[in-house]
């Protein structure tokens, strides 16, 4: 899956017209390390691999951030516990067509995706509590 992710975002950065490394390595907090002026994400499981690339904007205060979870995840209580604040738990429900446990996976990619594009401007930790996302229907 890393590689796969790698090869993601190099095809990303080359249909922006970013230039491309032969490799795209690891900065020292795990990001992909992009070329300068450039923001991006990236996600994979398995044998799947996502990535998002735009430029940055001229001051720099952008953020991009994307995740990919699979529906058949085995989640459950223990993950919404540890990833929802008590108000999305009782919260969860009201999707339409979404089950409970799905609705818990699709928060937690949520907030992933929203770490990812936080983290490079702040370069600090932001845990799963400290979020909250209200999906609509």
């Amino acid at each position: 899956p890393f590689l796969l992710g790698r090869s993601a975002v190099r095809h990303a950065l080359g249909s922006v017209g970013a230039p491309t490394a032969p490799a795209v390595l690891r900065d020292a907090h795990g990001r992909p390390s992009l070329p300068p002026g450039y923001l991006g994400s990236i996600s994979h499981k398995r044998r799947l691999a996502v990535a998002l690339v735009r430029a940055a904007d001229a001051d720099g205060a952008v953020g991009i951030g994307v995740d990919v979870e699979g529906t058949r995840s085995a989640t459950g209580a223990a993950l919404g516990r540890r990833v929802l604040t008590p108000a999305e738990r009782e919260g969860l429900g009201r999707l339409p067509g979404v089950s409970c446990a799905e609705e818990v996976l699709l928060r937690f990619s949520l907030k992933e995706s929203v770490y990812k594009a936080l983290h490079p401007l702040f370069c600090c930790f932001v845990g799963f509590q400290e979020v909250e996302v209200w999906p609509l229907p």
